[in-house]
């Protein structure tokens, strides 16, 4: 068994290690190369940011495939607790943007979150992240790509109804990590040059990694005790709203 385990490893490599980032399927619309060419040009399709840009609730923000270069405070290494290039609020949508240099990526703040056909050309400390306190339902990242992540791309401390669809993460350490959270759908991502896809805690309820191509262990678990407990009180308050 370890044997076929192996070869399947092997095969894996082998059939993407002469391909593109573009030419491999999954994630983001957004091609990479191109994001990486107009990163090298001051042009109307790059926009630089020195402050958060706050996506207020029940908005849907399109970056129309525009480049936003993080150019404010902290560096692009693992110090917790630097500011994001984006804050997410309820019901808000962030969609067709390239991200590169945001030391903490997105932050989410509220419910009923979308972020679809993003690519962070290189994630700093996380590419997207929730709260170690607070309640949040209905998270779907679906269609983007994370590049070089030293170690965590998708950081969600807590979170409830989340789903991971159609991702594609590329050297990245650890593209997964799910802290305390209940029914988290993980499906139809591919990761490459990682040493686990998921790490996910012992408080984590119903997670399903389901028709992912990866060349790393599965997952492990590994508990955070600074990350509070699941309020279900309020998980079922918004989760009815939601409804």
């Amino acid at each position: 068994m370890k044997i076929i385990i192996i070869l399947k490893i092997f095969l894996f490599i082998a059939l993407t290690s002469c391909m593109t980032t573009d030419e491999i399927g999954y994630g983001s619309q957004l091609k990479v190369s191109k994001g990486y060419e107009l990163l090298k040009e001051s042009n109307q399709e790059k926009v630089i940011v020195k402050y958060p840009i706050i996506i207020k609730e029940n908005t849907i923000f399109d970056g129309k495939n525009k480049i936003f270069e993080w150019s404010g405070k902290g560096k692009c290494n693992q110090d917790e607790g630097q500011l994001p290039i984006f804050v997410m609020f309820s019901n808000s949508t962030l969609k067709n943007v390239y991200i590169s240099n945001s030391p903490e990526g997105v932050h989410i703040k509220g419910q009923n979150i979308l972020i679809d056909n993003i690519v962070n050309l290189g994630v700093c400390e996380d590419a997207v992240s929730t709260s170690i306190w607070g309640e949040f339902v209905g998270i779907k990242i679906f269609n983007s790509t994370f590049m070089n992540c030293e170690d965590k791309a998708l950081q969600i401390n807590k979170g409830v109804d989340v789903e991971i669809v159609n991702n594609k993460f590329i050297n990245c350490k650890i593209p997964i990590r799910v802290t305390v959270a209940d029914n988290v759908q993980i499906t139809n991502n591919y990761a490459s040059g990682c040493k686990h896809f998921v790490n996910s805690g012992p408080r984590v309820k119903k997670l399903s990694i389901d028709s992912n191509k990866f060349n790393c262990n599965k997952n492990y678990s590994r508990d955070d005790l600074s990350v509070s407990d699941l309020n279900y009180k309020i998980i079922d308050y918004q989760r009815k709203k939601l409804k």
